[in-house]
């Protein structure tokens, strides 16, 4: 209950720096460090964690998610800490920051970074923690089709560094319900700067509960694939599509996340 109460002075400083509040996703809170699509809506009001909160984190090194304890988020929406996992340091900086509400997503990019029990260094081109929390919705609905929009994106990085570039992604997603649960396609294609292309695409991959994660190709064995689950939106009316992905390129992996915001 505290971290949820926590959220609130976080509410009021990102409406008091045009961040919060109105649709039009052109205000952006002062301090943001942002990369990619510079035309995406960037972060309208604090996560606001609910009971059913939930993470993913996804690295080079590592891949978590799971249930969200406790999180701490900066008041221009960058967020810090989910549970034991935490960056930290002087240099510390997050890029692609996007969220409101109903969700959060980033990359961590510089400092020191402790997951589980193992701690690193981020700083050179191409190493990343990107991140998204969200809320599991308390129940699907029992049937329906739901439209959903062209996605925000971390930056996808590279598996290794120093040097490399980073890509662009983009994808799509589509979300239906029935008796049996949820039901979703999802595709993202990473671009690099030369025009070489990548893609991972699932196709009617099913979730029996709210919580459910699904993972196609190597995504668990260290090669390429897409980790799915849903997310509750803003109200009752629309849902959400959370996708961690690694894209092969070539030889080399890309890795990032998504969301797809849903409606009816």
């Amino acid at each position: 209950m505290t971290k949820a109460l926590a959220v609130l002075p976080l509410i009021a400083a990102l409406a008091a720096c045009g961040g919060g509040g109105g649709d039009s996703g052109t205000a952006t809170p002062a301090g943001l460090q942002g990369a990619g699509d510079a035309s995406r809506p960037k972060v309208k009001a604090a996560f606001v964690k609910g009971a059913t909160a939930r993470y993913l984190m996804i690295s080079s090194s590592a891949q978590n998610a799971g249930r969200l304890e406790t999180i701490e988020q900066q008041t221009t929406g960058e967020v810090i800490t989910m549970n034991g996992n935490a960056l930290s340091g002087i240099d510390r900086a997050i890029a692609d920051v996007a969220g409101d509400v109903s969700f959060a997503i980033g990359r961590w990019t510089h400092g020191s970074t402790v997951i589980g029990s193992s701690t690193k260094t981020l700083g050179a081109t191409g190493t990343a923690v990107h991140y998204a929390v969200y809320n599991a919705p308390d129940a699907f609905p029992t049937s329906g089709s739901f439209s959903c929009d062209a996605g925000q994106f971390t930056v996808p990085t590279l598996d290794v560094a120093p040097g490399t570039e980073v890509g662009q992604a983009k994808g799509s997603a589509s979300l239906s319900f029935d008796a049996s649960g949820a039901q979703l396609d999802a595709s993202i294609t990473v671009t690099l700067a030369d025009g070489s292309t990548g893609t991972e695409s699932a196709i009617g991959r099913k979730l029996s509960s709210p919580t459910t994660i699904t993972y196609t190709g190597g995504m668990l064995g260290g090669s390429s694939g897409l980790q799915l689950t849903t997310a509750q939106g803003l109200d009752a009316s629309k849902q959400a599509v959370i996708v961690g992905y690694v894209v092969k390129v070539g030889a080399s992996k890309y890795r990032g996340v998504a969301i797809f915001n849903c409606s009816k």
